[in-house]
């Protein structure tokens, strides 16, 4: 009898903390810095280049993937973009911001400290 237990990611407590890194947005090739913070449950960037700060939605959780939706609540920013957050280690994010279509408009590597 083979038995497979499986271990669900349900929480986003693997990547608990402050990020920084600089985005870079495809469609004006320019780049502004991003500080993301994940704590307890309670998510916000701060694109304080910019300037603007954002709340996030959770919408998907998987092994090595997050996935947020964006509501602007400071500053002019694009509206209704969605944020995925994909895990290369305990230290470092790559995050992907699309447009509420799905093309895609910026990418940035952030880092833990």
């Amino acid at each position: 009898m083979l038995c497979i237990i499986s271990f669900g990611q349900n929480s986003t407590s693997m990547i608990d903390g402050t990020w920084v890194g600089k985005g870079y947005q495809f469609n004006s090739n320019k780049t502004w810095s991003i500080v993301l913070t994940i704590d307890n449950g309670e998510y916000s960037i701060d694109y304080a280049s910019i300037p603007c700060k954002s709340e996030l939605k959770l919408l998907e959780i998987s092994a090595n993937r997050v996935v947020f939706e964006e509501e602007i609540r400071k500053g002019i920013c694009v509206r209704d973009g969605i944020v995925e957050l994909e895990i290369i280690d305990s230290n470092s994010i790559i995050y992907k911001w699309s447009f509420s279509d799905g093309k895609p408009g910026a990418i940035a590597e952030l880092y833990k400290f």
